[in-house]
């Protein structure tokens, strides 16, 4: 199952890449295009999965986007 998550992922980031009206005015096409595939799916699971078990119950999707934001952008940065 997680495989066939990651490919999924590795799909819609190269369909993002590849027509561009998906990433119209947003803040974050930068980040998209300029970062490669393997290290977004990278970025996500490795905050995903502590997320999940942490809050089974109740889960506040805010903190996790803006935790996956910081780190792809300062991943960006980096590169």
């Amino acid at each position: 199952m997680l495989i066939s998550s990651i490919s999924k992922l590795n799909k819609v980031l190269n369909l993002f890449k590849e027509n561009k009206c998906y990433l119209i005015n947003k803040t974050y096409r930068n980040h998209i295009n300029l970062s490669q595939n393997s290290i977004i799916i990278s970025i996500v699971l490795t905050n995903i999965i502590p997320h999940l078990t942490k809050y089974k119950l109740n889960q506040n999707t805010a903190i996790l986007f803006k935790n996956i934001s910081m780190k792809l952008h300062r991943n960006l940065l980096q590169n």
